[in-house]
């Protein structure tokens, strides 16, 4: 299968206006505030030694964690929001996927689980995977197999990285259409922390979430 870096193009284009007002001189009354603002420090934007530190030792036993990690792993650390910390490390990883295997399905078999989240993390950084992968997916009828909603996390993932693909590629809005009917089916006979991500990817799907928002929602799952 051939992937290619796809070219990101401008949300928007910016204008850059100038302009210039004539400003009157005016005397203003002393501030009654006066230097308070000026000479505030606030203790909790203030990070001591130790506490940097410590922080680095726990980015390096991420990077050491990354060195020898599985997709869910980066996944979750991309959903916490702390994947910049770590793009070196995590493109190093996909990268490993593009070019170590011909196929994102080969020798994963019939793990929709898998193959859903390798296609979610690849175009969520840019690559371009044909939604072809998930025509093994299908019952002969040329649909998405029924048997597939057995498992939950499953169609979580496809559903996730059904958003990821544009608008008009049939297998995807297929998937989209699929996963969203079946969740929205037994969302009301599950609970815990299972009927909090499903509630949580119907209402604001993770390509629709802000990062902070979503790794706010995430860590609270």
């Amino acid at each position: 299968m051939a992937y290619q870096q796809a070219s990101a193009a401008p949300l928007c284009s910016k204008n850059y206006v100038r302009f210039q007002s004539a400003r009157r001189s005016v005397t203003y009354h002393p501030t009654i505030w006066g230097d308070y603002f000026r000479t505030y420090t606030s203790d909790l934007t203030e990070i001591s030694s130790h506490e940097e530190e410590q922080r680095k030792k726990q980015k390096e036993k991420v990077r050491k964690l990354l060195d020898a990690t599985d997709d869910d792993s980066v996944h979750a650390i991309q959903r916490l929001g702390v994947g910049y910390h770590f793009e070196k490390e995590i493109d190093k990883y996909l990268q490993h996927i593009l070019y170590e295997q011909i196929d994102i399905t080969n020798e994963l078999g019939s793990d929709l689980h898998t193959v859903a989240l390798r296609f979610l993390l690849l175009r969520q950084h840019g690559y371009y995977v044909s939604g072809d992968v998930f025509n093994d997916f299908k019952d002969h009828t040329g649909k998405l197999a029924e048997s597939l909603i057995r498992n939950v996390k499953r169609v979580l993932t496809l559903y996730e990285a059904a958003y990821f693909g544009p608008n008009g590629e049939d297998i995807l809005d297929q998937a989209l259409e699929f996963c969203s009917t079946h969740l929205k089916s037994i969302v009301g006979h599950v609970s815990g922390s299972l009927a909090t991500q499903i509630n949580e990817a119907l209402n604001m799907p993770l390509r629709k979430s802000l990062n902070r928002l979503g790794a706010k929602k995430f860590m609270s799952i």
